[in-house]
């Protein structure tokens, strides 16, 4: 399909669903002067629509937003790091929306609001080439206004391009949704004032004259404004902004005044500064430490500067003088240092002053493989709230990188100056100075450290070291799920308990399907182990079957028997691709399920990005071991339906759940009442514990048991994910029953998972059984079949042109089409027992020669739907027939 054709076909969906769309040319203006105001009241029809297609100076179709258009409103945003800046903001909000990529290279935020308002300015970004002296970064398109939609042609050469979301379902979002998002990227202005407002603004401030204005120009020439700001309890933030002393957002934005000195601008109505106008360095001071009296402000800052009397030096050399250096010292609720005390200029004391409010206790240094340091330690705010963090070591440097590390903690840091800040780091380096070296990693779950294997949660790690010497150094996807918590420890009753329930799921569900769930969940919990000698591959787990037939209760009773708590089941129905990233990234060694998929829903191609960890990973088994712990989770994919991915299906096995087996939901209540809980910690023990020579000859037997499942069949991933399952089973032999698991049942369950797939999951074969299903549904939606298949000379013999045949599956499939080009088509076809050598064969009649490839339709294996094949070849021979 063409993109003009998508871009029709997209615009008709939408006004199928009541929006109202235009046409627009490569300026993105409406084409020949089409007025269009009448198209805010009314949709132009699909009619009108396809004949503004036909027109060659119709390059892309916009919706107009509105109220028209089921209340469509967006967010256009043209500068670079705005969008970014949105999403740090208000992540979950964002994660919302639709998202479109315009051919300029700037994004749409696309929703629906029941009253949408008109086009607004939100934010702007300071562009000097501008005759403002700034561009717009962020506007609203509302009532009155249009966006131009996906496919459309850019006068860059590119396309407007959909990366999330839906044109046809945009989220609709409160009215409290929609201000929320307003005021983040209003807070996120860069150059709130024309250049010809701050020259304004700067050329009539109220200045005294005379010395006054002496005293302030020194104090601006010495005094640079963030040191100012900060020195006021303004605190840095991402992308140059500071947020007001008790506020919660960057409402301060730095601007370049016309004399070279910065400005700020004060956004918020809390803050004493907020009178719309620009501020410098005085009058920030003079606010804050002076009350707005600019008389006093300016003694002040004569006196602090030395200029009323010229033999005072500045502190530090005054305390030099006198024999006292300034330390830091430690309290109870916080750091402190000694400030100098004058009167007329000399030092006469010293008065204790608390630098922050927080004491930093650090334990370990955490030494990464890139040479970046963390240090690891307890923070104690005002003398008594406790938390564990860690701190970069790097940010001790200078107050912006610390303010920003330890605000998450509501830890605030009231020193003025980075000098003060060194003299912390410089305390705490000199006072534990003798600290041990650790290593940290980026993923929770199970880890090497030298020839031990060791298990880091977000609650500690657990290790035969005290504290262990591997620490995690990242932020989780999921911070406070108890995934990402060590499973609590039961008692040897209840872990007994727990070996009962694990035998019961036995009798719940399809046997077989209930030793796979056991043996990949198992398996899960020794992941980093095994997955080293499957190639790095982490394959999963397909689980199918109908509605109230047991899969997900049983997935869900492994999950909690694996996991210790059942938190990471994720609803597949309508995920978009970044919340299937969110769900299944980040995770390693943790089972997860993924319910209610249904084929098509999410791209397949998101499965093999998460588990094909081999070679192929960015074309070196390096880099795909390094994702592996990044990037992976044991996933266990649930749902009624089977993706029609070839390729995805050679990554994992199938098992299918039928209803008649499920036992019932007495025992499934007598099963839940069970301390499942208890087993894993147990397990967790168990792949920490076993020793290597132990865990190869598993290994090895987990191979033998696959290779005598699988006979024959020689595909590699295969091989791997039924290996992968068989480890698990054997634990489970080994530590629950020999006679539940035994080497039998264990290799019936493979046998299973293997036959499940397609020609036992050869994917050639696979490949082109699934072309030959989807040629026959494409076939039976066109009435000149004759174009594509020709019957041969001899009965159920039927002739493919192949290049027809492959655009017709391309037409109805697109990128779930089994076979991409005329080269594939002919190597499977040259392998495949069910066609005939030769690419020339004489149609029935013997009337001519017809170029394709012959099949012979008896041949075909009964997994492959070829019934409506047989039909097709009957109805073109009548009609061929003299």
């Amino acid at each position: 399909m063409t993109l003009r054709s998508k871009l029709l076909t997209l615009a008709l969906a939408m006004a199928n669903n009541g929006a109202s769309l235009i046409p627009v040319g490569i300026d993105k203006k409406p084409i020949d002067g089409l007025k269009w105001k009448k198209f805010q009241e009314t949709p132009a029809s699909p009619e009108q629509l396809s004949h503004w297609a036909e027109n060659p100076r119709t390059t892309g179709f916009a919706i107009v937003t509105g109220r028209v258009s089921q209340g469509a409103e967006g967010l256009d945003i043209d500068q670079p790091g705005f969008l970014e800046a949105l999403m740090a903001a208000e992540p979950k909000l964002v994660a919302k929306l639709a998202h479109q990529r315009t051919g300029g290279g700037g994004d749409h935020l696309l929703y629906r609001r029941e009253i949408p308002a008109g086009n607004l300015k939100l934010a702007w970004a300071p562009d000097p080439t501008h005759e403002e002296g700034r561009a717009i970064a962020i506007e609203t398109r509302g009532e009155g206004g249009y966006l131009v939609i996906a496919h459309s042609l850019h006068s860059s050469g590119r396309h407007y391009e959909l990366l999330t979301g839906s044109w046809t379902d945009l989220p609709l979002l409160s009215d409290d949704e929609v201000k929320r998002l307003h005021q983040a990227a209003r807070r996120l202005c860069l150059a709130p004032l024309t250049r010809n407002q701050v020259q304004r603004f700067n050329q009539t401030k109220a200045r005294r004259q005379g010395d006054d204005a002496s005293v302030i120009d020194a104090y601006l020439e010495r005094t640079p404004l963030k040191a100012a700001l900060e020195a006021a309890g303004y605190m840095p933030t991402s992308y140059g902004r500071y947020t007001r002393p008790g506020g919660a957002s960057g409402s301060v934005v730095l601007l370049d005044g016309p004399d070279g000195r910065e400005l700020s601008f004060h956004h918020s109505s809390n803050d004493p500064l907020a009178d719309g106008r620009p501020h410098d360095a005085f009058d920030v001071f003079a606010t804050y430490s002076h009350g707005g009296d600019v008389r006093a402000a300016v003694r002040a800052a004569a006196a602090q500067l030395g200029l009323t009397e010229p033999s005072v030096e500045g502190p530090a050399s005054s305390a030099q003088e006198h024999g006292h250096i300034p330390q830091v010292y430690a309290k109870l609720d916080g750091y402190y240092i000694d400030r100098p005390r004058r009167e007329r200029g000399q030092v006469v004391g010293h008065t204790p002053e608390r630098v922050t409010n927080f004491i930093w206790e650090p334990q370990q240094w955490l030494v990464r493989s890139d040479g970046t340091r963390d240090e690891r330690g307890t923070l104690t705010v005002d003398g008594s709230g406790k938390h564990t963090v860690q701190i970069s070591s790097q940010v001790w440097s200078n107050r912006k990188d610390l303010m920003l590390a330890i605000g998450g903690y509501q830890a605030l840091c009231f020193t003025t100056n980075n000098t003060d800040l060194a003299r912390i780091a410089q305390a705490n380096l000199v006072k534990y100075h003798d600290l041990p070296t650790a290593r940290g990693v980026r993923s929770y779950g199970l880890h090497q450290e030298g020839d031990e294997w060791l298990e880091l949660y977000e609650n500690g790690a657990v290790s035969r070291h005290d504290p262990a010497r591997l620490f995690y150094s990242g932020t989780p996807v999921d911070p406070g799920s108890r995934s990402f918590r060590a499973p609590e420890a039961g008692t040897p009753d209840q872990v007994s308990q727990a070996r009962q329930a694990i035998k019961q799921l036995l009798h719940l569900v399809t046997p077989a399907t209930a030793l796979a769930l056991l043996g990949y969940g198992v398996a899960a919990a020794f992941a980093p182990r095994i997955t080293p000698h499957l190639g790095h591959r982490l394959p999963f787990v397909f689980l199918a079957g109908e509605r109230e037939s047991g899969k997900t209760s049983a997935a869900q009773i492994v999950l909690e028997l694996v996991n210790g708590n059942s938190t990471r089941i994720t609803k597949a129905t309508g995920m978009s691709l970044y919340q299937y990233d969110v769900a299944h990234s980040g995770a390693n060694n943790l089972l997860t399920i993924l319910d209610e998929y249904r084929p098509g829903e999410i791209d397949d191609g998101q499965l093999r990005r998460h588990h094909d960890l081999g070679v192929k990973w960015r074309g070196s088994g390096v880099a795909s071991k390094d994702h592996a712990y990044e990037l992976n989770a044991p996933t266990i994919i649930a749902g009624e339906g089977f993706t029609d991915d070839a390729a995805t299906k050679s990554r994992g096995v199938l098992y299918f759940t039928r209803k008649d087996d499920r036992g019932s939901l007495d025992t499934y209540a007598e099963v839940s009442r069970l301390p499942l809980w208890a087993y894993a910690h147990h397990l967790h023990t168990l792949a920490r514990t076993t020793g290597e020579e132990e865990h190869l000859a598993r290994l090895e037997s987990a191979t033998r048991l696959t290779q005598a499942a699988t006979r024959t069949v020689a595909n590699p991933r295969l091989q791997y994910a039924l290996t992968f399952l068989a480890y698990g089973l054997l634990v489970l032999q080994q530590d629950v029953s020999p006679d539940a698991f035994s080497h039998d049942q264990i290799t019936q369950c493979l046998r299973e998972g293997a036959s499940n797939m397609l020609a036992g999951g050869t994917e050639g074969v696979t490949n082109l059984e699934q072309f030959l299903e989807q040629l026959a549904f494409a076939l039976s939606r066109v009435n000149d079949r004759q174009m594509y298949v020709v019957p041969a000379m001899t009965p159920e013999h039927l002739i493919l042109r192949p290049r027809p045949c492959l655009d017709l599956v391309q037409q109805q499939f697109r990128e779930r089409a089994a076979i991409a080009n005329v080269a594939l088509l002919r190597q499977y076809a040259e392998r495949a027992p069910f066609f005939e050598a030769g690419d020339t064969h004489r149609q029935v009649g013997g009337l001519k020669n017809v170029r394709g490839y012959r099949l012979v339709l008896g041949a075909i294996p009964e997994r492959c739907e070829a019934d409506l094949l047989r039909e097709f070849d009957a109805q073109l021979r009548h009609t061929y027939t003299p």
